[in-house]
């Protein structure tokens, strides 16, 4: 996921902007740790995961930008 992120820019971009870029490895990719078992693949899981990592971060509102997985 760096090429579609970090290499051509987007951080930079946002954050020269004036937003704070934050980013997260989805479950099973990047360094997360991988399940085998599909139902931990559900979209309403995947975002389940960014609410609570929002939630963590006390972050209320906020501007979401994603990419495809596959």
């Amino acid at each position: 996921h760096y090429v579609n992120w970090v290499s051509p820019g987007w951080f930079k971009t946002l954050n020269d902007a004036g937003y704070r870029a934050i980013a997260f490895d989805n479950r099973g990719h990047g360094s997360s740790s991988k399940s085998y078992d599909e139902a931990d693949y559900t979209p309403a899981k995947m975002a389940s995961d960014a609410a609570a990592l929002l939630d963590h971060l006390g972050i209320e509102r906020a501007h979401v930008m994603g990419y495809s997985m596959g």
